[in-house]
């Protein structure tokens, strides 16, 4: 009984120390992102280009902690003369499934978004949330692709409409938008990183 028990441990010691390798304690990703606003300018649907950064930092193969800045610019030229932007400040659970080439995940993060309004002075920060997830594939033990990343953002955005002859009027607003990133993710730390 010893014996086998014995032999059991030594099967598993080096299953468990392999597992702890084939995932990176950090992961790094920036790339390119558009975010889709409702409820900006006179209460339109607006498209504002971007960027997109988050780093995690994984506690298991499986669960990882995720923080993001994000960045989003759009313009309401010529007939309505101002620039917009947004900003994301978050953080929160990163989900993870590693395959062999495949990496799938989702997350919620939670923090601080900023609605800016150029021109007209309006600067409204505010609670944050984003839900949703997307799929990296791999390309070397160090350097993966996000193919895509979506993700619902609910946040509180400026909001112009008309207030009278000749001025307008600048209300926060709850929004709920679609932002969607792709861009390149490094992949640091020690182990084998493959997947």
């Amino acid at each position: 009984m010893k014996i086998a028990l014995l032999l059991a441990l030594s099967f598993l010691v080096p299953l468990s120390a392999n597992a702890q390798k084939t995932h990176s304690p950090v992961e790094v990703f920036g790339g390119y992102s558009f975010l889709k606003t409702t409820g900006a300018i006179f209460r339109a649907r607006n498209i504002a280009n971007g960027w997109n950064a988050g780093v995690t930092g994984n506690f298991t193969r499986y669960l990882g902690i995720e923080g993001r800045l994000a960045g989003h610019y759009g313009n309401y030229g010529p007939v309505i003369p101002f620039d917009d932007s947004y900003y994301l400040f978050q953080a929160g659970p990163r989900f993870t499934y590693r395959l062999e080439r495949l990496t799938p995940w989702g997350h919620a993060l939670f923090g601080v978004s900023q609605s800016r309004v150029d021109g007209a002075g309006a600067i409204k920060t505010s609670f944050a949330g984003t839900f949703g997830g997307g799929l990296d594939v791999i390309i070397h033990k160090r350097v993966a692709l996000r193919v895509f990343q979506a993700d619902y953002v609910r946040m509180r955005i400026n909001s112009i409409s008309a207030g009278g002859v000749g001025s307008l009027i600048i209300v926060p607003t709850p929004s709920n938008n679609l932002s969607f990133s792709f861009g390149v993710v490094l992949k640091l730390g020690g182990g084998q990183m493959g997947s």
